[in-house]
């Protein structure tokens, strides 16, 4: 049967009981006039996922008698199925499949494409296909299928099974609805099969659930990164002030804020500018204590961060003017964090902060973690 791609969306679809049974038996119409007398249901113009096509539309027809009771469909269900069973089983290894667990295990599988060697890869969902279809046809076999003809058939889909989950490595291709089709092929052939072997396929059925679908599933509705996708914490954070000292705002923090000092203008003179870069502003009753401030975000420093900022004591280097500039920069931010030029946590807070760039003023230079 050759059907067109999905192209439209699922809900504009009809989904009624009449809708169904409309296309169920427009379905019928076709299958009937291109049975061959050999009967094979595939279409003449299809060359690849061929392998399973008859099988499929055979299973069709025993739904279509189940639901209609035709007179003319357990002909076509015993013809086209002794042609799968007869020209469309394969148990020799397809040359160039390269997910055989065993090899020569004579197990049966459905071919992607018929020809020997043009299209391995698509054997496992052929096979898993077909099952789906076995196991259908096995439902619907009541009155509809003689006791030989069923009894060959469930052999096949045991050996599809088996094909599937012993012969070959589990969902090669990594599709879920792959693997999904084989579990529930697995558990719908287990109400076939004596009470015994039934626990082990049903059993088996759900480890592979829950080993390989289940706990290898991406959980993307919460927003969870694969470890090798997570972004590191010392690339970009949020720029959050620090819950414990909130950041002057209007008059004070123009009054509170070192900035306006360090933000000299251009026609001023270095030593100017180095005088007014060591002038502390006076408090206000709206500014916190650049202290308070510090060890406020001396507490919250993550776990990764230098010895030193820790404990509080002074790195080298940390008398300069321009370390104390930055430290004052720091202060006046109320430990708001920025995008790090460094891969060291070079202050108390996280990050250290962007400073203005200014050909008159040294960058500060953060002190290394290591050593």
């Amino acid at each position: 049967m050759h059907l067109l791609h999905q192209r439209g969306p699922l809900h504009d679809l009809p989904d009624t009981p009449e809708a169904y049974d409309a296309v169920l038996a427009d379905v019928t119409e076709q299958a009937l006039a291109r049975l061959t007398p050999a009967g094979s249901l595939e279409h003449p113009d299809c060359l690849d996922d061929i392998g399973d096509t008859s099988l499929g539309i055979t299973s069709l027809l025993a739904l279509a008698w189940r639901r209609t009771k035709d007179p003319r469909l357990p002909e076509a269900v015993h013809r086209s199925l002794a042609f799968h069973l007869r020209e469309r089983v394969y148990r020799d290894d397809n040359p160039g499949y390269p997910n055989l667990r065993i090899r020569d295990s004579g197990f049966p599988y459905a071919r992607y494409v018929l020809e020997a060697g043009a299209h391995p890869i698509g054997d496992w969902p052929s096979t898993v296909w077909a099952l789906l279809q076995a196991v259908d046809v096995l439902d619907a076999a009541d009155g509809l299928v003689d006791d030989d003809r069923r009894a060959e058939l469930l052999e096949v889909a045991r050996g599809y099974w088996r094909w599937l989950t012993e012969a070959t490595f589990f969902n090669p291709q990594e599709a879920g609805n792959q693997a999904i089709g084989c579990v529930v092929g697995g558990l719908m052939l287990a109400r076939h099969l004596p009470p015994e072997e039934a626990q082990s396929v049903g059993s088996r059925a759900i480890g592979l659930y829950v080993d390989e679908i289940r706990a290898r599933r991406v959980r993307d509705r919460g927003a969870l990164l694969p470890p090798s996708t997570a972004v590191p914490t010392t690339t970009t954070t949020a720029r959050s002030p620090c819950p414990s000292s909130p950041r002057p705002t209007g008059s004070a923090a123009r009054r509170s804020s070192p900035r306006t000092a360090t933000r000299s203008p251009a026609t001023s003179t270095p030593a100017s500018r180095a005088a007014a870069s060591t002038t502390a502003a006076p408090a206000t009753a709206n500014s916190t204590p650049a202290s308070s401030r510090s060890s406020a975000c001396a507490t919250s420093a993550p776990a990764s961060a230098p010895t030193w900022a820790a404990t509080g004591a002074t790195p080298a280097g940390a008398g300069t003017r321009s370390s104390r500039t930055a430290e004052s920069t720091a202060t006046s931010r109320g430990c708001w964090s920025g995008r790090s030029r460094t891969p060291h946590a070079g202050t108390a807070h996280r990050h250290p902060p962007r400073l203005a760039t200014n050909s008159a003023r040294a960058r500060p230079r953060w002190p290394s973690t290591t050593g």
